[in-house]
């Protein structure tokens, strides 16, 4: 690495799917000097934060971030309406929209209880998964868009 003011990434695969780095750096190198680099991984509640731009989610609640891409390009998919509901179809709802990176991210979702993610309107399901309490999670979904727009 040539000397100077470097920008240091540190990645990890617990966070890839939530769309977070475990850290990230400016580290000044001197010629033919060595520099230790760490960094802390970001806790739970940091991430939530981060996710939920700030929000209050409750302990008994859950969070997760959607990331929608083409399964054929591996581009982002942008524009997607997204609905999370109770897989028995009682309780609420929510709704909200990919952003230009296919990702969006919902704060505060029912937890213990088995939940779809649908498209909309009317495409299906498109995942299936049960949260547990307080638990923060990333999923990566590949769809095949065909031609139909999603919008």
């Amino acid at each position: 690495v040539p000397p100077g003011l470097q920008f240091v990434v540190a990645d990890h695969s617990s966070l890839a799917d939530l769309g977070l780095r475990a850290g990230e750096g400016q580290v000044l190198l001197d010629d033919g000097s060595r520099r230790e680099v760490s960094f802390s991984a970001p806790s739970v509640s940091e991430i939530v934060n981060t996710l939920c731009d700030g929000q209050d989610v409750p302990r008994n609640r859950a969070t997760i971030r959607v990331t929608l891409t083409d399964s054929a390009t591996q581009r982002p998919l942008s524009g997607v309406r997204l609905r999370v509901a109770a897989k028995d179809g009682r309780g609420s709802e929510t709704v909200d929209e990919t952003d230009a990176g296919g990702a969006v991210a919902f704060c505060g979702v029912p937890a213990d209880l088995p939940l779809i993610i649908l498209t909309e309107p009317g495409r299906g399901v498109i995942a299936e998964l049960t949260l547990r309490r307080g638990q923060v999670v990333g999923r990566l979904i590949r769809l095949r868009t065909q031609t139909a727009p999603f919008n």
